[in-house]
């Protein structure tokens, strides 16, 4: 746990947190999370609370997506030397 906090800001007290993670499931396959965690004081105690998510799609999406950037990317320049 301490592991975690320390990678929260140190105004984690006053606004929700947003933090990657990678996890590793019981298998020993890792995974990327992205973690949202706050404070909050009931009753003058301090409690943290947190989420993690799995963000592999997303990810899986964000890399396919720059992939094909490039290739149009590639694409365009290869025109553009055709055409010049």
């Amino acid at each position: 746990m301490a592991e975690i906090l320390s990678k929260l800001p140190a105004k984690a007290a006053e606004n929700p947190a947003l933090a990657c993670n990678v996890l590793m499931k019981k298998d020993g396959k890792v995974f990327p999370t992205e973690m949202v965690s706050s404070t909050n004081k009931p009753f003058e105690r301090s409690l943290i609370g947190y989420v993690d998510q799995d963000i592999t799609e997303r990810k899986q999406a964000e890399k396919a997506l720059r992939e094909s950037e490039n290739r149009v990317q590639d694409i365009n320049k290869e025109i553009l030397n055709i055409c010049s």
